[in-house]
């Protein structure tokens, strides 16, 4: 192979991931499959949680204080601890609580999530413990960079819900959920939680638009590497 074949192939790649179409995944985390308390950590990113179970991997990295939680107020019989009700029927069996603990085996820092490929959008159910305006005010932000770092790139603030509905048993206290959506300004590679959306405030149903990552990429990428093995094993002429 010469080099005006190697080059001629690395252009017609190119060409073939100009022209392929990038189009964005959303994808949804639900919380309830891994056990009561269980640290989140890698479970959606191809790893574990800190109970040794492994979900999805959906590329998506969980901070050191993001447990997940089921239905129940005392943890007694099997139950949980979550101490919510009438989640919304896109939302899984459990929540999420970014809860004042941290896991000690953790790779993230508390009160973030991060996102490595990249993501423009997220959206989420969440909860304010027992609606009350004095436990709302919690913020979310998307950052630029990993493990809330960077550039701030919007911001939510979690705010009590207007309609009220009552607990139906005793002890619980997310029962009014809302929806929230935010797009970031740019790329953004983590989200962040402050104020009361730490230890006040349950999130359900997470979605996220990830950054796609084309196809032909992929198949440009082996491409080259299958033409630098052939030139490897390409004899030297005498």
């Amino acid at each position: 192979m010469n080099k005006s074949l190697s080059t001629t192939a690395l252009a017609a790649a190119l060409m073939v991931l100009a022209a392929v179409p990038a189009t964005a995944a959303t994808v949804t985390l639900d919380f309830g499959s891994e056990a009561n308390q269980a640290y989140v950590l890698e479970y959606f990113n191809g790893g574990l949680d800190s109970h040794g179970n492994g979900g999805a991997n959906d590329g998506v990295e969980f901070g050191a204080n993001a447990e997940s939680l089921t239905a129940g107020v005392s943890g007694a019989r099997g139950t949980g601890t979550g101490k919510f009700e009438n989640l919304p029927g896109s939302a899984g069996a459990g929540v999420l609580l970014f809860a004042a603990q941290s896991s000690s085996g953790a790779l993230a820092p508390a009160n973030v999530i991060n996102v490595a490929q990249g993501f423009t959008n997220v959206a989420f159910d969440y909860s304010i413990d027992g609606n009350l305006a004095s436990y709302a005010g919690g913020t979310v932000t998307l950052w630029s960079g990993a493990n809330g770092t960077g550039t701030s790139l919007g911001s939510f603030t979690l705010a009590a819900a207007a309609t009220t509905t009552a607990c139906g048993t005793s002890g619980d206290l997310y029962c009014n959920w809302q929806n929230a959506s935010l797009a970031a300004s740019g790329v953004a590679q983590s989200l962040s939680v402050s104020g009361n959306a730490v230890t006040y405030s349950e999130f359900a149903g997470l979605q996220v638009t990830e950054v796609p990552l084309p196809g032909a990429l992929l198949l440009l990428l082996s491409g080259l590497t299958g033409i630098a093995g052939f030139m490897r094993r390409r004899p030297t002429a005498a």
